[in-house]
């Protein structure tokens, strides 16, 4: 049997008209030099059965020597071999944690290691690892001889945990993706969609869920819409867990109408996944449903007059620091629809992650510097994480960076996020003076909408072949994005 990695190396080394040192090596492989030692002599032996000589030289390295036809024979050999694939640590981690916390019982170490393709003494090794760093996401990975290993938490937390688990391993255009029967690229994503059986999951609430936002016109964005989606799978997953101890009742803010929608929906998920959700689990289900309708402003939902007075203060604060009028009522309906979901989330233990967070520090550094600032200090109580404050950032940048819109029809979807929507527009107006950004979608309404009105659609995920005013472009807008637009629109 050969693995992927010693594959890898192999191929490589055939490849190489000259000597190839270990650092080389490790460098274009991307592993370390230890590892490459290591894997030497499995790879000598494979080398030998097929009558190839690996030479070593000192200073230089290590160089194949082999006739053509031996290294045909080799070729062949390769890919008629049953390879398996060596996980990273991080991977194998997830996928050890995802097991105990959707497990209700305890899990043996035989079925983590088939889930991670592992041994029996890697995963225990792995095992030691987690258990050394549960405290820190208060959970305790308990071991009983004969049974298993078993997550021991509070079920809440245990739950928001897996949500979060599932999300940082799945990205929104990719989970669409995988929803469309789309093959699923990331090792982790096959486990979550097939081993641990969340796909039918998945794509039952995910079309129940479409088919109420779309008929009641319910504002989403196409992040929220994914992570309503997995919250609602654990929670049908977990069903009934949930004890007399927790209350969910004074977290909901929601206007009549709101609950109407809500009680439908959830009578239409008892009945696609033939269950009954009782007292707690309903009180939960509200929650969860609650944090991802997009508030309405026209007056009919009561408002939290904290959360207001907060938004006004942030806003204040921003434009004393940047020496800018900023307040607009859209920048105050947004950071308060987009705060009022986060700090919930924050409650309630819910991590959300931002996959541009790194790009929004550099290319925003100034504006992110002082959101963290003065949202630390009008918001001392909360933890805001970085990831949030990318977001919220985002909102700002857009109001720096507004401008006059102009005429050339264009539909802008966006998977990321209204703040993420708002900025791609913005740069969209300075960029080009002659855009008019007629309107802005999350990709699941995409198909509604009637295209010949645009005269270019720009999107931060590829879309469907056949879509000859389709650009793909970053949320941040590169400058070599910019030049191909401006190339298309010049066509």
């Amino acid at each position: 049997m050969v693995s992927i990695r010693q594959k890898k190396i192999i191929e490589y080394l055939c490849q190489a008209s000259e000597y190839v040192s270990m650092k080389e090596l490790a460098e274009k492989l991307k592993l370390t030099e230890r590892t490459i030692y290591r894997e030497l002599p499995d790879i000598n032996k494979i080398f030998s059965k097929h009558d190839i000589m690996l030479t070593t030289v000192f200073s230089k390295g290590i160089k194949v020597k082999a006739l053509p036809r031996d290294l045909i024979r080799l070729k062949s050999f390769l890919n008629d071999s049953v390879l398996h694939e060596i996980y990273p640590v991080s991977i194998r981690e997830d996928m050890i944690m995802l097991r105990l916390l959707d497990e209700k019982f305890y899990t043996k170490a035989q079925v983590l290691a088939i889930d991670t393709k592992s041994s029996l003494k890697t995963v225990r090794n792995d095992l030691i690892r987690l258990k050394k760093s549960a405290p820190k996401y208060q959970i305790k990975i308990e071991s009983k001889k004969g049974s298993g290993f078993f997550i021991k938490a509070d079920e809440v937390l245990k739950r928001h945990l897996l949500v979060r688990l599932i999300l940082n391993n799945l990205k929104v255009e990719d989970f669409f993706k995988y929803l469309a029967d789309e093959y699923a690229a990331s090792v982790t994503a096959k486990f979550i969609f097939r081993e641990l059986e969340y796909k039918s999951y998945f794509k039952r609430i995910y079309r129940l869920l479409r088919s109420a936002v779309t008929a009641c016109d319910i504002q989403i964005t196409d992040r929220n819409f994914q992570e309503a989606i997995v919250m609602l799978a654990v929670l049908l997953r977990r069903n009934n867990l949930l004890s007399g101890k927790y209350s969910f009742t004074n977290d909901l803010m929601m206007y009549y109408d709101e609950q109407l929608f809500l009680n439908d929906f959830k009578k239409a998920l008892e009945k696609e996944f033939s269950c009954v959700l009782r007292k707690k689990e309903t009180e939960y289900f509200l929650w969860i449903a609650s944090l991802y309708l997009k508030l309405d402003c026209s007056g009919k939902t009561e408002y939290d007059k904290v959360l207001l007075q907060n938004v006004s203060e942030l806003i204040s604060r921003a434009e004393c620091e940047l020496h800018q009028k900023l307040r607009s009522p859209a920048l105050e309906k947004n950071l308060y629809n987009h705060l009022s979901m986060a700090l919930n989330r924050i409650k309630k233990g819910i991590w959300t992650s931002n996959p541009y967070r790194e790009d929004i520090k550099k290319n925003y550094k100034n504006i992110y510097e002082m959101t963290r600032k003065i949202c630390d200090s009008v918001f001392s109580g909360e933890s805001i994480s970085d990831d949030e404050i990318a977001y919220i950032v985002l909102y700002f940048a857009a109001a720096v960076n507004d401008a006059d819109s102009c005429v050339f029809r264009a539909l802008v979807i966006c998977t990321s996020g209204m703040g993420t929507s708002k900025l791609l527009v913005s740069r969209l107006k300075k960029e080009f003076p002659n855009i008019l950004v007629k309107k802005t979608l999350p990709l699941i309404k995409l198909q509604e909408e009637a295209l010949a009105q645009y005269d270019i659609i720009i999107s931060t995920a590829p879309l469907q072949a056949g879509l000859s005013k389709a650009v793909t472009v970053s949320p941040l807008l590169t400058d070599e994005e910019v030049k191909l637009l401006r190339r298309i629109m010049g066509k």
